[in-house]
């Protein structure tokens, strides 16, 4: 993915510079980027017979994700492993990390919701991540709070979303409040 400006030539030059050093292996947050690896690895484990749809869904996950620096991994694992803690609360959680260069938003979700319901409330988010930040292409993650073993949902949204669900959507209050790619206010 080739920068689109000076300060992303300048931001990708830095973490390239800090992945090849060997910085990123001595941070002690390295561990962190670790959650981003263990969906990439599940986004890949897909058992045969599978529907070719899901397939494609996972693939375009993981492809997503593994894109992502180390040092993006490690800020997105904290923030997402943050996040699974505070769902044991019982609500669910969530951010979106935004890529205008690429055209493509990735919603995290975490939340105690049974399976069923998970998978829709991370569509919805989907959808609205999508309408909101006018990308091409949105993705999610859905796991549930930190405890007994883990598990996780991808969704995967991509071209113009129908007239009819963005009034719909425009017509909602905004799940994500006025916060920009990492959560953070805009």
């Amino acid at each position: 993915m080739s920068p689109s400006s000076a300060e992303e030539l300048e931001k990708t030059v830095a973490a390239v510079t800090a992945t090849a050093s060997g910085r990123m292996l001595s941070s002690p947050e390295r561990r962190f980027g670790l959650a981003i690896d263990d969906i990439i690895a599940r986004a890949h484990d897909v058992q045969a017979p599978v529907d070719p749809g899901r397939r494609r869904k996972n693939l375009v996950v993981a492809e997503f994700l593994g894109w992502l620096t180390r040092g993006r991994r490690i800020s997105l694992g904290k923030r997402l492993v943050q996040q699974s803690l505070e769902a044991q609360d019982g609500n669910p959680h969530y951010f979106v990390h935004v890529q205008r260069e690429r055209g493509t938003a990735c919603v995290y979700l975490s939340t105690a919701e049974a399976r069923p319901r998970r998978l829709e409330t991370l569509m919805f988010l989907v959808a609205y991540a999508q309408m909101k930040h006018g990308v091409d292409r949105c993705l999610g993650v859905a796991t549930e709070p930190v405890g007994d073993g883990r598990s996780y949902d991808f969704a995967l949204r991509e071209g113009p979303l129908p007239d009819e669900l963005v009034a719909h959507l425009k017509n909602l209050d905004d799940p994500f409040g006025a916060t920009g790619p990492l959560g953070m206010p805009e």
